[in-house]
C-alpha cells in the first residue's frame, strides 16, 4: 500500500495547486460559455486524443491537458460509480503502470478525480458523466511549481472547455484560423515571390480519388513546383506569390525533396515522412500561358460524393473565356439524402447555382410515404434564396505565364495559378483544380 503521508510530501505545492484550479473550476456553472483558446496556448489533435497546452514554458517546466474528443467516450452504465471506474479506464489517458496514486474521490456531482505521480510530474485525472450512458475522460500534467500559477486563468477555462465537451469545436476553430493565418503569410505581392528562373519544371500528377464508404471517385490533382536547389512544392497560388522561406517554416508537410534519373525516367519525390522516394509517373509537365493568350471556350470541373445509401452531392464549376478578353463563370451544387433517410419517410435535399445573373440555394423536404407506407408523413415544402447581381462572375481576364488575372465587374481583381496539360488547350488547371473544355468555341 502507498505511503500516503510520503506522496503529499513529494507532491508538494504542485499537487495542492493542481486540486485548487480543478474544485475552482467544477464548481464552475457547466452551462458557462467556455469560449476560445486561451491567450498563449495552443491546441492539436493526436489521433481521437486533443491535448491543449502553453505555447511556451520555462527549462524543467511542463504543464498539458488532455482530453478525450467526443467520439472517444467510454460507455457506462448510468448507475454506476466513476470514482469506482476511474483506476481502470485511466490508461486512455496514457496513464503508466508505474504511477503512484491516491485513491479516487467522487463530487457532490457524480464526477470522479484521481490525482497521481510519475518520476516527479502530477496528474490528475478527472472523469465525468454525459448523456447518461457516455463518460469522458480528462487530465492535467504539470512538472514545477510555478507553471501552474502562472496559467491558472487559461487551465481553469481549458477545464470548462473539455467538461462541456467543447474541445473538438476548439481544435476544429484554431485549425481554421492557422489555415486562414498561413495562407496570408506565405503570399507575398504579386512578383515579390518565387521568379520563374528558380523553376525547373511544373509537374502535375493526377489521381482519383474516393473516400471511405463512397461509391464515386473525383480527378484530382497535385501540382508540383519543383525548383532547381531540388526542393519541391505542393502549390495552389501564382508562384510569383509564393514566400518560399514563410511557407517552409508554417507548411514543412508540403516541402519535397525531388530527383529524376540521368538516363530517362519519371521524376521521383521524397516527402518530410517518406521513407523511400515516391516515383511521379501518373501526370505530365505543365505548360505555362503565352504572353497575352487568349481562349475561346467553356471549361467545367465537376465532382461527386457519398454513395446512394447515406446520401451524395455533387458540384461543378465553369469558366467560359472569350477571345475579346472577357469571362465568365458559374456553378451549380446538389445534395440529396440516400435510400436509407428516403426507406423513413422523407427525402431532404438542396440544390445552389450561380451565373452572370445573380446566385440562389434552394432547400427542400418531400414526404416519400410511397416508399415506406408506414413512414410518418412529412409535408412537402421548401424554400429559395437569392443573393447578388451576379457583377462577381462576369469580368476580363489576362494570361501570363503560371498566373491568370481577372478583374470582375463588381471591382474585384484575383490573381490564380495556372497550367496547361499541352499546346491544344483542351485542359486548363486552375488553382491545381482541372477543368476540360465542355462547349469548344470556333475563332
Amino acid at each position: 500500500m502507498m505511503d500516503t503521508g510520503s506522496f503529499n510530501r513529494t507532491t508538494g505545492r504542485t499537487r495542492q495547486a493542481a486540486l485548487g484550479l480543478l474544485a475552482t473550476a467544477m464548481l464552475m456553472a457547466p452551462a458557462a460559455h467556455a469560449g476560445d483558446l486561451p491567450d498563449g496556448w495552443e491546441v492539436r489533435g493526436e489521433g481521437r486524443d486533443i491535448i491543449f497546452a502553453p505555447a511556451r514554458m520555462n527549462p524543467g517546466e511542463q504543464l498539458d491537458i488532455w482530453a478525450a474528443a467526443m467520439t472517444n467516450y467510454i460507455t457506462v452504465s448510468p448507475r454506476a460509480s466513476l470514482a469506482s471506474l476511474l483506476p481502470q479506464v485511466r490508461q486512455k489517458a496514457g496513464a503508466a503502470q508505474d504511477e503512484r496514486c491516491q485513491p479516487p474521490q467522487a463530487s457532490p456531482a457524480g464526477e470522479a478525480t484521481q490525482t497521481c505521480m510519475a518520476g516527479n510530474s502530477v496528474l490528475v485525472y478527472i472523469m465525468w458523466r454525459r448523456y447518461g450512458d457516455r463518460a469522458y475522460l480528462a487530465r492535467i500534467r504539470a512538472t514545477g511549481d510555478g507553471a501552474l500559477a502562472r496559467y491558472r486563468d487559461g487551465i481553469q477555462q481549458i477545464l470548462r472547455i473539455v467538461r462541456q465537451n467543447q474541445s473538438d469545436t476548439v481544435l476544429s476553430n484554431h485549425r481554421r484560423q492557422a489555415r486562414v493565418y498561413t495562407a496570408q503569410a506565405i503570399r507575398s505581392a504579386p512578383g515579390q515571390g518565387l521568379q520563374d528562373g528558380d523553376i525547373a519544371a511544373v509537374f502535375v500528377a493526377w489521381e482519383l480519388a474516393q473516400l471511405p464508404g463512397e461509391t464515386v471517385s473525383r480527378m484530382e490533382h497535385t501540382s508540383w513546383l519543383l525548383l532547381k536547389d531540388g526542393t519541391g512544392y505542393r502549390n495552389t497560388i501564382p508562384p510569383d506569390e509564393l514566400n518560399v522561406q514563410a511557407s517552409r517554416q508554417l507548411e514543412p508537410k508540403r516541402w519535397v525533396k525531388w530527383r529524376k534519373p540521368w538516363l530517362g525516367g519519371d521524376y521521383e519525390i521524397l516527402g518530410p515522412n517518406d521513407k523511400n522516394w515516391r516515383r511521379l509517373s501518373q501526370g505530365w509537365i505543365a505548360q505555362p500561358a503565352r504572353p497575352g493568350e487568349r481562349l475561346n471556350g467553356t471549361y467545367t470541373h465537376a465532382a461527386a460524393y457519398g454513395n446512394w445509401m447515406t446520401g451524395g452531392a455533387t458540384h461543378s464549376s465553369t469558366w467560359r473565356f472569350n477571345g475579346d478578353g472577357t469571362f465568365e463563370t458559374s456553378y451549380y451544387g446538389s445534395s440529396a439524402t440516400g435510400a436509407l433517410q428516403a426507406a423513413n419517410g422523407s427525402v431532404m435535399g438542396s440544390t445552389a447555382h450561380g451565373n452572370a445573373k445573380g446566385s440562389s440555394a434552394t432547400s427542400s423536404v418531400s414526404d416519400s410515404a410511397s416508399l415506406n407506407p408506414s413512414a410518418t408523413p412529412v409535408a412537402a415544402g421548401g424554400n429559395t434564396r437569392r443573393t447578388n447581381d451576379g457583377a462577381s462572375r462576369v469580368g476580363r481576364y489576362r494570361l501570363k505565364g503560371w498566373v491568370l488575372e481577372v478583374e470582375r465587374n463588381n471591382g474585384q481583381t484575383d490573381r490564380h495559378f495556372v497550367t496547361f496539360e499541352g499546346s491544344k488547350r483542351n485542359t486548363i488547371d486552375i488553382d491545381s483544380t482541372p477543368f476540360s473544355v465542355s462547349k469548344p468555341k470556333k475563332p
